[in-house]
C-alpha cells in the first residue's frame, strides 16, 4: 500500500511539475514584458525613439540571444540609426529596455552628471562580488571612496609601482621563452592564458602586497572568472530570470558561488591586520592600496573605510585591474602582428629607452611616445571595456527626445570611439593621431569612461601596458598571424574577450 501511495505521489509530482514551471515562466515573462514596456506609457517623443524590427512580445530578445558579436551588432545598429542620435533595444526575456546613445556630446552630457544619471543596478546584480565598490556605488559613497583611493593613483605613487610591474613582466617573459624553446620560426601561443597569471599576480601584490600561493591564487582567480563568465551566459541569465529559484543551485548559477573568493580575501585582510599590530609591514606595504584604505580618512568628512568597504574595493581592483590588462595584452600583440612596420618602430624606440633585461625599469624609462600612441590607438579601435550604462534619475529632455525617470542608457565604446566627428579616418589604425602636431583630428577616447565615474586606474593601466609591451618587444618578434587567427568574435563580459582566443606567434630575438 505504501509503495502504491509513493508511486501515486511521484506521478502527481511528475504531472504537476511541468504545469507549475509553465505557470511560473509565464508569470515572470509577463512581469518582464510589463517592466520592459512600462515607460511606453509616457508616449510622445520617448515612444518615437527608433528601434530595429522586433518580434511580438519578445521584442529584440531573440536577436540578442543568438548574436555572436555584440559590439559589431551594436555598431551596425548605430550606423543604421546614426541620424537619430539614439535607438532602443527591448529585451523582454530579461525585462531590460535600453536606449543606446550614439552622439558623443549626448554621452558626455549624461556621463558628466552622476546625480541626475546614476548607475542603476546592472553591475551589482550580475557581479555580487563588487558589492558597493567604485564600479557600482553612486552619490556620496562613490565620492568618498574616490577621494580616498585617489591617493593610491597619484604620479609619485604610480612611480613606486613601476619596479613591481617590471618584476612580474620579467616572470611573464621567462615563461614565454621556455615555451618557445628557441624554435627558429617561433611558436603560436594562446597569450591570454599567460597574461591572466601576469595581470592577476601584479594587481594582487600592488593592491595589497600579497603573494598568493598557487592554491589560494587559483581559488580567488576561479571566483573572479566565474563572475566574468556569468555576464556572457545569456541563456543562464534568462533561465534565472524566468525561474528565480534556480539561482540557489550552484551548478546552474555560478554567480552565487562567490564565498570561496571572499574567504581567500578575508585571509589576506587578517594577515595584514596582524602585520599592522606587530609593526612588521615592509616599506612597500605601508603605502600600497590596502594600507591606504585601512589608514586614510576622508579629509572632508573624516569617514574611514569599513572592513566591508575594503573587501568591496579589493574585489573591484582585482576584477577591474586584472581583467582589463589581461584582455588588453593579447589585443596589443594582435595589432603588433598586423602592423609589422609600426612594430619595428616601437621596438627601435624601446631599445633606445629601456634598460637591459637584467636591470630594473623606472619611471624615466616610460617616455615612449610612439609605443604609447600604438597602445592608445589599439584601445580606441578595440576597447577592452564594453561601455557604460546610466539611468535617468528624473524626467529629462535632450534636444528633441523626452526620457522619463527610469530610462536606462547604454553607451558602446566600440561605436563612440569610431565617431567621425571625433576622429579622422575613424575605422583605420592610424597611431599618428595620438602624436603631437600630427594634424589628424583626434578626440577623447571613451575606453576609460568619462566624467566623475571615469576609471580611477587609467594611468595605472597605461603604465602597466607600456612596461609589458616594452619588455615583450625587447625579447620577441611578434610574427604574422596564421590563417584563420583573425576570425574571432568579441565576447561581451565585464571586459571584452576574443572568441576563440587568438594565438600570437612569438619568435625570440
Amino acid at each position: 500500500m505504501m509503495v502504491l501511495s509513493l508511486l501515486g505521489m511521484l506521478t502527481n509530482i511528475i504531472f504537476f511539475l511541468p504545469v507549475v514551471l509553465f505557470i511560473l515562466i509565464a508569470y515572470n515573462l509577463l512581469k518582464n514584458y510589463i517592466a520592459c514596456n512600462k515607460l511606453n506609457r509616457h508616449g510622445g517623443s520617448y515612444k518615437k525613439i527608433p528601434e530595429p524590427a522586433s518580434l511580438p512580445i519578445l521584442g529584440h530578445s531573440m536577436f540578442i540571444f543568438t548574436m555572436k558579436n555584440q559590439d559589431e551588432f551594436n555598431y551596425k545598429l548605430g550606423k543604421q540609426f546614426e541620424e537619430y542620435g539614439v535607438y532602443r533595444i527591448r529585451n523582454t526575456l530579461l525585462g531590460m529596455n535600453l536606449v543606446f546613445v550614439l552622439k558623443p556630446e549626448w554621452a558626455k552630457y549624461i556621463l558628466s552628471r552622476p546625480d541626475e544619471f546614476p548607475r542603476g543596478e546592472f553591475l551589482p546584480k550580475f557581479f555580487p562580488l563588487l558589492g558597493k565598490g567604485l564600479l557600482t556605488s553612486d552619490g556620496d559613497l562613490h565620492r568618498f571612496q574616490k577621494r580616498v583611493l585617489a591617493k593610491a593613483f597619484t604620479t609619485p605613487q604610480l612611480q613606486k609601482y613601476v619596479p613591481v610591474f617590471d618584476r612580474h613582466t620579467k616572470d611573464f617573459v621567462k615563461k614565454l621563452i621556455l615555451i618557445i624553446d628557441n624554435k627558429k620560426d617561433g611558436t603560436n601561443i594562446p597569450i591570454r592564458k599567460y597574461s591572466n597569471v601576469f595581470s592577476f599576480n601584479t594587481i594582487a601584490e600592488i593592491a595589497f602586497g600579497y603573494k598568493f600561493s598557487e592554491k589560494s591564487s587559483n581559488t580567488y582567480l576561479n571566483a573572479i572568472q566565474q563572475q566574468t563568465e556569468s555576464l556572457k551566459n545569456w541563456k543562464g541569465r534568462v533561465l534565472l530570470k524566468l525561474v528565480p529559484f534556480l539561482r540557489y543551485i550552484p551548478a546552474i548559477n555560478k554567480m552565487v558561488t562567490a564565498e570561496n573568493g571572499r574567504q581567500v580575501l578575508a585571509d589576506v585582510l587578517l594577515t595584514r591586520k596582524q602585520k599592522v599590530e606587530t609593526d612588521s609591514l615592509t616599506e612597500f606595504e605601508k603605502n600600497d592600496m590596502l594600507s591606504i584604505m585601512m589608514r586614510e580618512r576622508d579629509e572632508k568628512t573624516g569617514q574611514i573605510f569599513t572592513d566591508q568597504m575594503i573587501q568591496d574595493a579589493c574585489f573591484t581592483f582585482m576584477l577591474a585591474g586584472y581583467e582589463t590588462t589581461a584582455s588588453a595584452i593579447p589585443i596589443v600583440l594582435y595589432y603588433m602582428a598586423k602592423y609589422p612596420k609600426e612594430q619595428s618602430k616601437c621596438r627601435t624606440e624601446i631599445m633606445n629607452a629601456i634598460p637591459p633585461p637584467n636591470d630594473t625599469m623606472n619611471f624615466k624609462h616610460l617616455d615612449l611616445p610612439y609605443t604609447t600612441a600604438f597602445i592608445r590607438e589599439t584601445l580606441r579601435l578595440f576597447p577592452t571595456v564594453n561601455g557604460n550604462g546610466r539611468m535617468c534619475g528624473k524626467d529629462t529632455t535632450i534636444e528633441d527626445y523626452f526620457f522619463p525617470k527610469g530610462t536606462h542608457f547604454a553607451f558602446s565604446n566600440y561605436f563612440l570611439n569610431r565617431d567621425p566627428e571625433l576622429f579622422d579616418y575613424p575605422d583605420e589604425f592610424l597611431l599618428e593621431r595620438f602624436l603631437p602636431d600630427s594634424g589628424i583630428k583626434c578626440g577623447n577616447i571613451l575606453t576609460f569612461g568619462y566624467g566623475p565615474f571615469n576609471c580611477i586606474g587609467k594611468n595605472f593601466a597605461m603604465y602597466e601596458l607600456k612596461i609589458v609591451t616594452a619588455r615583450l618587444l625587447q625579447h620577441f618578434e611578434v610574427g604574422a598571424l596564421d590563417e584563420g587567427y583573425e576570425e574571432f568574435n568579441r565576447r561581451q563580459m565585464l571586459t571584452v574577450r576574443l572568441d576563440p582566443e587568438i594565438h600570437v606567434r612569438l619568435r625570440t630575438l
